[in-house]
């Protein structure tokens, strides 16, 4: 629990500095955007065409699938040598397939450090889609807790 404390809080500032970047650097371009187009290109939003209850679960599978696989990957001795082009390669999978309705986040602090930024600077990314901002967080979390006890159950036994 310790080490899930700091590492959300280490990726937390890590995308609140990052959007601090991507910002200061595109400002004249992001500065002509509406509200919700200027958002948009720091955080995600559900597709007008699904509910929120099918982002929920999207990001849930989506979480769960990376997290699951990248135990799955650093576990076996044969694909944990090149473990970053397997992730990769995993990530990019699960990306296109279901990156299309949410914009895929997979992660909490991806998505929650630039809205805090976005907010700060007089932006609204908390209020569109009928408060969407919940979902990444909440569902990444639920996605990767998913993923680490299907590890547990189904493979861990048979990689070692």
């Amino acid at each position: 629990f310790k080490e899930l404390v700091y590492y959300s809080l280490s990726q937390l500032l890590g995308a609140f500095l990052a959007a601090i970047t991507v910002y200061g650097i595109y400002y004249n371009n992001i500065a002509r955007l509406e509200d919700m187009k200027a958002t948009s290109i720091f955080v995600t939003y559900r597709q007008e065409s699904i509910t929120t209850v099918a982002a929920f679960f999207t990001e849930t599978l989506g979480s769960a699938l990376l997290i699951c696989g990248i135990f799955v990957i650093i576990g076996r001795n044969d694909t944990s040598p090149h473990a970053p082009v397997y992730i990769g390669a995993l990530l990019s999978g699960i990306t296109l397939s279901f990156g299309y309705q949410t914009a895929f986040a997979f992660n909490a602090a991806r998505d929650l450090g630039p809205r805090i930024w976005m907010s700060i600077i007089g932006y609204s990314p908390f209020n569109y889609r009928n408060s969407y901002f919940w979902v990444p967080i909440v569902a990444n979390y639920t996605g990767a807790v998913i993923g680490i006890l299907v590890y547990k159950i189904f493979f861990k036994q048979q990689i070692n």
